[in-house]
């Protein structure tokens, strides 16, 4: 009896701390050559095309923390395993951004997107969806991402 009471309270904690913001990872999603999208935390998105990939691979998105240097940051940073991952073919990276957070209009957010938490961040070319409050951006390779705009109000985004 004692151990089935052992065996409901751990259940039960379980559940209770998968409800209260345990991982913010997602489960790994596994894709192959012909291409798909993985679903990461607060809508997060990876499109890998069809031919992008020559075998199987198993991705995951999660929210790491940084304090990324050289713009300003308009959202989470997210970390696209495997970090590393190199494609025949672009990738498209959606990520939101809070509008609460702009310093400018909604026109000038970007992806950017690094190698290391505390590397040398660049802007990957894409577009900005005002009503969704995302931005998407096309890459090579998987490393880090979040979504922000320069800090200087002279500087193009592009």
């Amino acid at each position: 009896m004692r151990r089935y009471l052992t065996r409901i309270i751990v259940v039960a904690l379980s559940a209770f701390m998968s409800t209260c913001g345990g991982s913010s990872a997602t489960s790994g999603t596994k894709i192959g050559i012909e291409g798909g999208t993985v679903s990461g935390p607060d809508e997060v998105t990876l499109v890998i095309p069809n031919g992008a990939l020559d075998s199987e691979v198993e991705f995951t998105i999660s929210k790491t923390s940084g304090n990324p240097a050289g713009f300003h940051a308009t959202g989470q940073i997210y970390e696209f395993r495997p970090v590393g991952t190199t494609f025949k073919d672009p990738v498209s990276v959606t990520l939101p951004y809070d509008p609460d957070q702009l310093l400018r209009q909604e026109s000038s957010v970007r992806v950017w997107w690094s190698d290391s938490i505390d590397g040398q961040w660049t802007i990957l070319t894409g577009t900005v969806d005002t009503s969704k409050k995302t931005v998407s951006g096309n890459t090579n390779h998987l490393s880090y991402g979040v979504s922000g705009e320069h800090k200087n109000p002279d500087v193009d985004a592009d």
